[in-house]
């Protein structure tokens, strides 16, 4: 089996109660930002994977960086997976502008 390109959507809900989870949520968003994720919705993110062997180790560093409170899940698929998602209203994901150019960051 080939090595495809893929992407992984990371999804979060963390509490904002207190000043000590807002911080929490600040530092895991600038994580995501600093790492390459790009914004799809507030608290949807995703990142371009050069291959399929990254997705696990890309994982475990959300894993590494996640507070301690809250729900994350990361979601991978590859570019054929990611081709297969409709949009149903909005603008969605153009994937005519993840060029070869955007792998080599």
């Amino acid at each position: 089996m080939r090595n495809k390109k893929g992407i992984i959507f990371v999804a979060f809900d963390l509490p904002t109660e207190t000043s000590k989870d807002r911080a929490d949520y600040r530092k895991f968003r600038s994580y995501l930002v600093k790492n390459g994720y790009i914004m799809f919705q507030e608290s949807l993110y995703y990142k371009v994977i050069r291959n399929n062997l990254n997705n696990a180790k890309e994982i475990h560093e959300v894993a590494v960086n996640a507070p301690d409170k809250g729900n994350i899940i990361a979601l991978p698929l590859t570019i054929n997976e990611m081709n297969k998602l409709r949009t149903i209203n909005g603008s969605g994901i153009n994937m005519e502008e993840l060029t070869e150019e955007v792998f080599f960051y």
